[in-house]
């Protein structure tokens, strides 16, 4: 019975084994193996049945000890085959030096990271921290471990907060966020950071993983794109959308609480003529210089914005009174009194400003800034350097100038302007020395306008740098065409703003002009403005050089009003003086007028300077600059300015 027993036990559990053993074999195409444990186990499973039977079938104890070799090596072989399945077709000692080489490479992998990574137990206190977290936070690894990792991951984060965190990831929720913290040696800096609870096969948490990224550069982009759409990058005003919304809170403030907001446009009188001679840097430097001046002239609750250009606006809000705009108005200008230094310049920039109030003037935003420019252009149009409420004839004034302007747009396209010539003459034989030319404009809407109207525009807006090429070449083809005409060259003087000389290519321009039209350059004069003037820079003395190395004639016009200086006289080189029509104006009536001219014109001679009196309108003027040996005049007493057709039967009256 006990052998019986045996050999069913036996039996049943090599049955077992093959079994298990052929459909482990039968799921991995490994016939082999399949094979080997077949016979292994069958060759083992007669040597279980022969021993314990103990009938040997006439077999040697020698012969059965080598059936149990051969069936051991078979099931060893077949065993030995069959381990490739459990290791994706690999050795089974390659699998655990695989094992060992995949940790070496995770381990290299989290300390190589480029992102902070660190593990906490389930208190939430750091174990480890990888090399990034040290670089990141300042602080190394042995000064960490151990410690609550709260500070390290949230900075300065309220309990509260904290609390509510803790109990979220405790719960196996997954935390992420954005955290501003304070590196070792103090400097602030943000960190997106990522935790995750760690679990056991049971669930239960086991620690947590950190991982946080450095930030810093990305908020410091955002931050600064952030501020490039509100302020001003070069004086770090409000910008105007910044400007607009301010001004929209302070409107609603002073709506709940009764009170009353001032809104004032600041313009720089002299800033475009400083761009155009000293050059863009220097203007930069007003801009900013001019911006501590606006700033000092506020409280702490104002508002002081650019608007873009030259132009500020000032927002004053919870005001009782409108009087305490016009205090800092004032303040305004008693700033701008002084000069400014640029470089080696000293020049003088005064203010002209606009005040609009709510609600008087206004109830939006829209409404206020618009009255404000109306009123700003009102200050200009007055005297300049001074301030001007607004009042609704203004804005009557102001939509008037912006038809005018975008009429002037338009007017070189479709051919509105003409010119005019004025003669000018000898005054002491009466013969035509040459031509003025002069530009008009005739638009069928507006009639026609005023050059003192639309010049200032066509200079403020930049047009008249294409109107003066345009000027400039037109009246230089039609001059030489009377030249040939009459075979009597006289001379062309135009205008040219300080904006036209300033353009890189001015002189090309004079060239090209010259050269495409045949005209000797010896009877081209240019008239410049005293503004050009206003500061002596090397530009300037290097263009009014190169115009006369072309032998084209500088006339300096309108002297002895604005800015005039006998420093010009001795720094830049003029063939002409044209002096002004005011002087002119009171020769026979007012000693002083008629004692300036006289030492202008000698002065003028002494510098071998030719003299051209403008604006000569009665005979006793006439006769007193004759007199007083002045060589050339203009003016309506000669004859007014006429247009091609009059000039040359002008000229043939002449000669």
């Amino acid at each position: 019975m006990e052998i019986g027993f045996l050999l069913k036990i036996s039996i049943f559990l090599q049955v077992f084994a093959a079994g298990v053993f052929f459909y482990l074999i039968s799921v991995t195409n490994h016939y082999r193996a399949a094979l080997a444990l077949a016979f292994g186990v069958a060759l083992h499973l007669s040597y279980d049945l022969l021993v314990l039977s103990g009938n040997l079938n006439g077999m040697s104890l020698l012969e059965l000890e080598i059936l149990n070799l051969i069936a051991t090596f078979l099931i060893f072989i077949g065993a030995i085959w069959l381990v490739p399945m459990f290791n994706n077709g690999k050795p089974l000692f390659e699998k655990l030096a695989s094992n060992e080489g995949n940790h070496q490479r995770l381990t290299k992998a989290v300390e190589n990271a480029p992102y902070s990574v660190m593990f906490l137990d389930v208190e939430g206190n750091i174990e480890y921290v990888n090399e990034k977290f040290s670089d990141s936070s300042g602080y190394p690894f042995k000064e960490v471990v151990g410690k609550p990792s709260r500070e390290f991951i949230f900075g300065n984060i309220d309990d509260e907060v904290y609390e509510e965190f803790w109990n979220s990831v405790i719960n196996e929720k997954d935390w992420k966020g954005e955290v501003e913290k304070v590196r070792k040696d103090g400097e602030l800096y943000w960190e997106k950071a990522s935790i995750s609870a760690l679990t056991s096969n049971r669930h239960s948490v086991t620690g947590f993983l950190v991982i946080q990224e450095d930030l810093t550069l990305q908020k410091e982009y955002e931050n600064r794109i952030a501020r490039q759409s509100n302020y001003d990058e070069l004086t770090s005003l409000p910008n105007r959308f910044l400007a607009f919304d301010r001004l929209q809170q302070a409107i609603n403030r002073a709506a709940r609480l009764g009170r009353k907001v001032a809104v004032m446009f600041v313009d720089l009188d002299q800033f475009k003529y400083v761009n155009d001679t000293l050059g863009h840097a220097a203007g930069d430097q007003l801009l900013i210089e001019a911006t501590q001046r606006l700033r000092a002239c506020l409280r702490e609750s104002d508002t002081a914005a650019r608007l873009g250009g030259d132009e500020f606006a000032l927002i004053l809000p919870d005001l009782q009174e409108d009087t305490h705009s016009e205090i800092v108005a004032q303040k305004v200008i008693d700033q701008f009194s002084e000069s400014f230094k640029l470089k080696d310049n000293e020049v003088f920039v005064t203010a002209s400003i606009g005040i609009t109030m709510f609600p008087s003037d206004g109830a939006d935003p829209h409404e206020l800034l618009r009255n404000a420019d109306a009123a700003l252009y009102q200050a200009k149009e007055d005297s300049r350097n001074t301030f001007r409420f607004f009042k609704k004839e203004m804005n009557d004034v102001a939509v008037r100038r912006l038809t005018i302007e975008s009429h002037l747009r338009n007017a070189l396209s479709k051919h509105e302007f003409f010119r005019v010539y004025q003669p000018i003459i000898e005054l002491h034989s009466g013969i035509l020395y040459g031509v003025e030319v002069l530009l008009r404009w005739e638009n069928p809407e507006l009639g026609d306008v005023s050059p003192d109207t639309f010049i200032p525009l066509a200079e403020e807006t930049g047009l008249i740098v294409p109107i003066g090429e345009w000027i400039l070449h037109e009246s230089c083809k039609e001059v030489k065409a009377l030249h040939d005409k009459f075979d009597i060259p006289f001379l062309l003087s135009v205008n040219v703003s300080s904006r036209q000389i300033m353009q890189s290519d001015f002189v090309q321009t004079i060239k090209r002009v010259i050269t495409s039209v045949d005209i000797n350059p010896r009877y081209l004069q240019l008239e410049i403005t005293e503004r050009l003037l206003m500061e002596d820079t090397p530009k300037t003395l290097a263009i009014l050089k190169d115009l006369q190395d072309l032998n084209v004639r500088i006339a300096l016009d309108d002297f002895g009003t604005g800015y005039s200086s006998l420093g010009y006289l001795k720094k830049f080189s003029f063939n002409v003086l044209k002096l002004d029509r005011t002087f002119i104006r009171g020769v026979t009536t007012r000693t002083t007028d008629a004692a300036l001219a006289e030492a202008i014109i000698t002065m003028a001679q002494t510098l071998d300077l030719d003299v051209v009196a403008e604006g000569v309108e009665t005979k006793k003027q006439y006769d007193f600059l004759k007199k007083e040996k002045c060589n050339l005049a203009q003016g309506y007493y000669i004859s007014k300015p006429l247009k091609a057709d009059a000039l040359i039967n002008y000229i043939r009256e002449q000669f």
